[in-house]
Parts: structure tokens; C-alpha cells; sequence
């Protein structure tokens, strides 16, 4: 599968069969493949300091760190990339709230993405108020 990394901004091939049985062929799977891409390709500590965070760090917390990073470094990067249409980073941005652990500062962005796309589909749905004089 063929994936548009806003950071490297071009085409990456990735497959995870791992993250393929958890979420099949949807965007939270291509979202998924992003970040682990982005943890291996974009952050150079992570390859070099596995080791050596696993000697004296636990690595699911040091993980989780880097993973929450690449989230928002990605999210920054569809915003300004324009291969993404509005309509793909609404739905990337909310693809990536079924990824594990999502922190604080990482749910923040996504909801700064999601709630105001929410607001204004509602305000379509009624119709607006008359003033009666």
C-alpha cells in the first residue's frame, strides 16, 4: 500500500499485517501506518535509543511518547500539505482518536480539528433564527 507522508511529502510504501487485523483496510489503519512510519523514519532517537532506553526506561512508555509526537507532527503536517483535502484531514484527524493512548496535547489537536467541521454541520442542519420585531 502506497501512503502520502505529509512530513517526507511523497508516496511511502508501508504494510503491517499486525495493524492490518486490528483495523482491516481503513483510514485508522493507513493513519497507523503513518505514525509507525513516522517513528522510524522521522525521529532518529527512537531506532538509535531502543536499546538503550530498554535497559533503563519502560519502552511502552517511551513508545507512547514518540508515538503521541509523530500523531501531532503528522496532524501540523496534513494541514499545511496540499494533497489533503479538508474532507481527508477531517477524517484522518478523526481516524486517529481509535489509536491507543492518545494524550492530552494529541486529543486537543484532534478536537481543534474535529469540533469546529462538527459546528458547522450543525449549523447547516437548522435553519437560522429570525429576529421578530
Amino acid at each position: 500500500m502506497k501512503l502520502h507522508c505529509p512530513i517526507c511529502k511523497g508516496k511511502i510504501q508501508y504494510e503491517s499485517q499486525y495493524l492490518r487485523s486490528i483495523f482491516g483496510d481503513s483510514i485508522t489503519y493507513k493513519v497507523a501506518c503513518l505514525v509507525t512510519h513516522y517513528r522510524h523514519y522521522h525521529v532518529s532517537y527512537y531506532n538509535n535509543g531502543v536499546s538503550y532506553v530498554a535497559k533503563f526506561y519502560d519502552y511502552s512508555v517511551f513508545k507512547i511518547k514518540v508515538n503521541n509526537r509523530a500523531k501531532r507532527q503528522l496532524l501540523r503536517g496534513i494541514l499545511k500539505d496540499p494533497y489533503y483535502s479538508p474532507d481527508d484531514i477531517i477524517n484522518f484527524a478523526t481516524a486517529m482518536l481509535q489509536l491507543q493512548y492518545n494524550d492530552e496535547k494529541t486529543l486537543e489537536m484532534i478536537n481543534t480539528i474535529i469540533v469546529p467541521k462538527q459546528k458547522s454541520t450543525l449549523d447547516d442542519f437548522f435553519d437560522p433564527i429570525e429576529n421578530e420585531s
